[in-house]
């Protein structure tokens, strides 16, 4: 009998986490199957996948920057996830998509772990957990491969969160130390770490409730982040150039655009207008608005509700999404991408708003009932909307839908009908991106390829020679025109152009071919 207990003791232990983990893995499978979306995933899995597959770099990415892209960022830990996965299943997508989905349901698990800790009774902290799991403004995260880098994060902060809540409670010195860890980590993958300094003692000062302890609790956690952020900038400082903190110009651009907030806001209440590519000028403010509405009268209504919880909720919603919403230029923000995986982390915070205001309906006996069909219509959703991320065309076409007013939208649309070899799309889409933005990069060029494909060398002249224009170190730009030159028998203009393509690229290879077989190297 005492063994049969015990087993029963651990299966009641672990049930929360085999649903959490089950449902989660249930709506995600399929992206195992998926492939590029051509929206950074093809820079880190194409362009830099010699960089993946040295298991040298888990060490070298403290030394230096790995990805030329993210040169104003130090972020040593935030590509390890994909350097491991290389190491396992090389270039296939599907490993990547694996690592996000194992990732994913970790950070749901360590959610319910820690909804528990902040007080949370066990119905409660689970349905939580499983709203998160199946949240379908954080498909993008989980879909898109390089929406990775949050979810890593997320499962670092919520480690961090539960030693810190930990040692809040007991004053122990190894919660406070495995806080740390945690919280270095965190801090070496993305920046936005760096908002625990104010989630720590907004926990204190708002959510602690009885499990409160003497301020004198947070000297010892406060001497430890001044001394990992004192060598974090330390050594920032020898491998990137440029300022480690927000600039005050690009804060105020976060703040001055509440619009943004409620567009987030409306995305996880009820999320029916996502989009691959989303904007402000392109999304309606309505589902946002009618969201404020519905979970304010929840609240209202809600004879339980804690204040304090509450604005813990709030402010770690606002805090965790602030940094993402930094933009220097506010008149400029109807028109910067909204990207949806940058909710994945600020998401809890409304999950605890929304569990501050179910607190008073969790003992009726329709609750659970209803709360799970709750969670049901949003597994579905997150189910369906997945689609969107199934492959490079799919992915564009919901991005040009979603938003018709974003230049980059129908110029990557037109680049993916043009691999496809549809090229009468192609060319369509590449003169609405014009439409938008006369200087959209890119866009010129590829209509050189197509008018030079189809013999109109003129035409095709034009098109590169407005591209170099506008970008004048393009090398693609530089060697296409080099090509349409030798394709006239004008090599010796050719070889200049394609001189100057190595010169801004090296390691242009079909430059540095045609230049050796052209008796010009």
């Amino acid at each position: 009998m005492n063994g049969r207990a015990e087993w029963l003791a651990r299966l009641k232990a672990a049930w929360p986490f085999l649903l959490i983990a089950g449902l989660g893995a249930l709506v995600y499978f399929k992206t195992l199957f998926f492939g590029l979306t051509f929206l950074d995933d093809n820079v880190l899995l194409i362009d830099n996948f010699a960089v993946l597959k040295n298991p040298l770099n888990l060490l070298l990415s403290f030394r230096q920057v790995l990805v030329p892209d993210f040169g104003l960022f130090y972020r040593p830990l935030s590509p390890w996830p994909q350097i491991l996965a290389a190491q396992i299943g090389g270039q296939a997508p599907g490993i990547y998509h694996l690592t996000n989905l194992l990732l994913h349901l970790l950070a749901a698990c360590l959610l319910f772990v820690f909804l528990g800790r902040l007080g949370y009774e066990r119905t409660l902290a689970l349905l939580g957990a499983l709203f998160f799991a199946v949240a379908p403004a954080l498909a993008s995260a989980v879909a898109w491969i390089p929406g990775g880098i949050d979810v890593w994060l997320t499962v670092l902060v919520l480690a961090a969160l539960i030693f810190f809540l930990d040692y809040a409670r007991s004053g122990r010195f190894w919660p406070l130390f495995w806080h740390l860890v945690f919280f270095t980590l965190a801090l070496l993958t993305k920046e936005i770490a760096l908002v625990l300094l104010l989630i720590c003692p907004l926990y204190f000062w708002l959510a602690a409730g009885r499990a409160k302890q003497p301020p004198r609790v947070l000297l010892w956690p406060v001497g430890g982040y001044l001394t990992v952020i004192c060598l974090w900038l330390l050594v920032r400082r020898t491998v990137v150039a440029g300022p480690a903190l927000l600039a005050a110009d690009g804060l105020a651009g976060s703040l001055l655009n509440p619009a943004a907030y409620l567009l987030y806001f409306g995305k996880v209440i009820l999320p029916f207008n996502l989009s691959p590519l989303p904007t402000l000028r392109d999304s309606p403010l309505l589902w946002g608005w009618l969201a404020l509405c519905l979970v304010g009268t929840l609240l209202f209504v809600s004879r339980e509700k804690r204040y304090g919880p509450l604005a813990f909720g709030l402010l770690w919603f606002i805090l965790f999404l602030m940094p993402a919403l930094v933009f220097s230029d506010p008149a400029l923000f109807n028109g910067v991408a909204l990207y949806e995986h940058r909710l994945y982390l600020p998401l809890i915070g409304v999950i605890i708003v929304l569990l501050e205001g179910a607190g008073g309906w969790a003992g009726r006996k329709n609750f659970p009932a209803a709360a799970g069909a709750v969670i049901a219509v949003f597994a579905l959703l997150t189910f369906v909307h997945l689609d969107v991320f199934h492959d490079r065309l799919s992915f564009w076409e919901a991005a040009a839908a979603a938003s018709p007013h974003h230049p980059l939208a129908h110029r990557n649309l037109g680049a993916m009908y043009h691999l496809a070899g549809d090229l009468a799309r192609a060319r369509r889409e590449y003169y609405r991106t014009i439409m938008l933005n006369p200087a959209e990069p890119m866009v010129h060029n590829n209509l050189g390829l197509i008018y030079m494909n189809r013999g109109e060398f003129k035409i095709a002249e034009d098109e590169f020679v407005r591209e170099l224009r506008l970008n004048p170190r393009y090398d693609n730009a530089l060697f296409n025109l080099g090509l349409l030159y030798a394709k006239q028998g004008r090599l010796a203009q050719a070889r200049l152009l394609w001189r100057e393509t190595l010169k801004v690229n090296p390691g242009h290879s079909d430059a540095d071919k045609l230049l050796k077989l052209s008796g010009g190297k």
